[in-house]
């Protein structure tokens, strides 16, 4: 009797043991996983969210023609080309768009869903 209660006692704390370890092993993953995936997103979200109504509408325009100069765009936007300069500055400081090749004759890259 002894030899059965050791045995079925050793197996229930193996079984109990195992399961909190991986129990506990796969929510600190889950949790690390969640948090930085949560993170990144509300990030991106709040950067696009702080874009001002014009910033917002250069990106917009970019995603239709990625093209377009920023001669171009004043024009659509009815403003100066310097504004735009300074829009399209901000961001590509931002991480928001990137030129890639020339200035003739490059395009325009938007780096993240906007």
């Amino acid at each position: 009797e002894n030899v059965v209660e050791n045995v079925v006692e050793n197996v229930v704390e193996n079984v109990v043991e195992n399961v909190v370890e991986n129990v506990v092993e796969n929510v600190v993953e889950n949790v690390v996983e969640n948090v930085v995936e949560n993170v990144v997103e509300n990030v991106v979200e709040n950067v696009v969210e702080n874009l001002s109504d014009r910033q917002q509408l250069i990106v917009d325009l970019l995603k239709k023609n990625n093209t377009l100069s920023a001669g171009q765009i004043a024009g659509r936007l009815s403003v100066t080309e310097r504004t735009i300069q300074r829009d399209l500055n901000e961001l590509k400081r931002r991480r928001i768009i990137l030129h890639v090749g020339p200035m003739k004759g490059g395009f325009w890259k938007i780096m993240d869903d906007q």
